[in-house]
């Protein structure tokens, strides 16, 4: 049985891009922390589809690339709507 220390502990945030997501019907929010990029939080507004979620997911594997990281996990969470659901 995996306990959630274990699974923390596990996390390599030096190939972890973690990204949170504000959906709403007009667009998406994101903010994300990009392996390699230690004191930068990127923030971008894209179309709320899923081929746009995915261009961006590539564009930040690209700039940890460029600061020579590769992204092997990426964690999301997002916020939907005024109510939090």
């Amino acid at each position: 049985m995996t306990h959630s220390s274990d699974t923390l502990n596990s996390i390599s945030y030096d190939h972890t891009l973690v990204l949170a997501i504000e959906l709403s019907s007009r667009s998406w929010v994101l903010a994300a922390q990009v392996p390699g990029l230690p004191q930068s939080k990127t923030r971008k507004t894209i179309a709320p589809e899923k081929l746009a979620l995915e261009d961006a997911i590539d564009g930040y594997r690209t700039r940890a690339a460029a600061a020579g990281h590769r992204v092997d996990c990426v964690i999301a969470t997002y916020e939907a709507g005024w109510s939090g659901f």
